[in-house]
């Protein structure tokens, strides 16, 4: 018990690793301009199971909780 608390960090990079749910970082996006108004076209997130893209309306934000298995 005592070798899993010292641990605790690296277990928990591994768990985000493994577990198909997790949170994802927004690392890229691209936006139609309409004057005052923009419209995004793609929002690219970085996490545990790689790079997904989501287009999602017309809003990105910068952390999303992502499930990969709704993605395949």
């Amino acid at each position: 018990m005592a070798y899993l608390l010292r641990h605790w960090f690296l277990l928990l990079i591994a768990m985000l690793i493994i577990s198909p749910v997790g949170p994802h970082l927004l690392v890229w996006y691209s936006y139609t301009d309409y004057g005052a108004y923009k419209g995004m076209n793609e929002c690219i997130y970085l996490g545990g199971g790689g790079l997904i893209e989501i287009n999602d309306g017309d809003i990105c934000p910068v952390i999303v909780i992502s499930d990969r298995r709704d993605m395949d």
